[in-house]
């Protein structure tokens, strides 16, 4: 009866230490940060635990391991007497075979799946064992930081110079979020950094300026009346389209027609004085976009359908508003103009 009750209670503290070691082996970036917040902001039990983790956790390890050996020795002890008739060597493997199975089916496998759904969950629910135990356990911890060296080895040292296993986007966002909520980064920039994360997987279809909110020049338009135009609406970029505006064929630039309205130089015509544009599809990421801007050193896109009619423009200001948010002029401002759409 005393050796039954001593392998229930081997299998629970073995069961103990398999979850405790299994939370703490299993910490990822986000809950270590809050755990560790958690035992800065008081929780005295959290902050020895959270103290050296790796250490504790190879601790609560040759505990777990000294609890297998109680239960495959009290089974050992055991077994005999419940099997008087069988054979000393069958004896023995049939306890090692019985031990193996209970500790595996009850303090390896559902402890340890527990402490891996729910890291963060146990670490606090055990709290309070973990810290008694980390407390017991303290002088064997403190020997252990003494025995090992207090210069890594050259191989310790190439290994900790390796890069660190990255924490996945959602991970960072989640961290990022709640270092908002603690004041440690500023909102404009967890905004910024969030429309960073997002950037990538726009479209350009989603950041493009719609063909019937552009406004466009006919190729007949005279370069005269396209100064004006450009004076008058404030346009730096102006789509040049043959015919209907789906066939936009090039760019005028207002800079081109300023020495026309300064009449240093005589009216042109707009295919003469307009520029080659740069065609994108809708399903364009508007990363890639912002590199086909920089290395070809441009600030329009005209975005076409599979037959070459044009969409729309996107723009190098609407990739940036994308990233910082709504860009104005403040001159436009100051005059309650809301400025040209594009």
């Amino acid at each position: 009866m005393i050796l039954s009750l001593l392998i229930v209670v081997f299998l629970l503290m073995a069961a103990f230490f398999a979850t405790a070691s299994g939370a703490l082996g299993g910490l990822d970036h986000v809950s270590r940060a809050r755990l560790e917040q958690a035992a800065d902001a008081g929780d005295t039990r959290l902050r020895l635990v959270m103290d050296n983790p790796t250490t504790s956790r190879a601790v609560l390890d040759f505990f777990g391991d000294a609890c297998h050996v109680g239960v495959a020795s009290s089974a050992a002890i055991l077994l005999p007497g419940l099997c008087p008739k069988w054979d000393g060597d069958l004896l023995v493997g049939v306890a090692l075979l019985a031990s193996f199975l209970l500790l595996l089916l009850v303090a390896e496998i559902p402890p340890r799946v527990l402490a891996a759904r729910h890291t963060e969950q146990v670490i606090r629910a055990l709290s309070m064992p973990l810290f008694l135990a980390v407390r017991f356990i303290g002088p064997l911890r403190r020997g252990i930081d003494r025995v090992l060296p207090d210069r890594p080895s050259r191989m310790a040292q190439s290994i900790s110079a390796q890069p660190t296993a990255a924490i996945d986007e959602q991970e960072f966002r989640t961290l990022l979020d709640e270092s908002t909520e603690a004041g440690v980064v500023e909102k404009h920039a967890q905004a910024l950094i969030h429309n960073v994360l997002d950037f990538g997987d726009r479209r350009v279809s989603e950041l493009m300026t719609p063909l019937g909110r552009v406004f466009s020049l006919s190729d007949e338009t005279t370069a005269t009346r396209a100064a004006e135009l450009a004076a008058e609406n404030k346009y730096s970029r102006i789509p040049v389209y043959r015919k209907s505006p789906k066939q936009i064929t090039g760019v005028l630039h207002a800079k081109d027609l300023l020495p026309i309205r300064w009449s240093v130089a005589s009216s042109k015509a707009l295919k003469v004085l307009m520029r080659r544009p740069l065609y994108v599809v809708p399903q364009m990421r508007a990363q890639a976009l912002l590199e086909s801007f920089r290395r070809q050193r441009l600030h329009m896109a005209v975005v076409v359908d599979e037959r070459g009619a044009a969409l729309g423009v996107c723009t190098m200001e609407d990739l940036l508003e994308e990233l910082v948010g709504p860009i104005t002029d403040v001159a436009l401002e100051r005059k309650g103009d809301e400025g040209p759409q594009r």
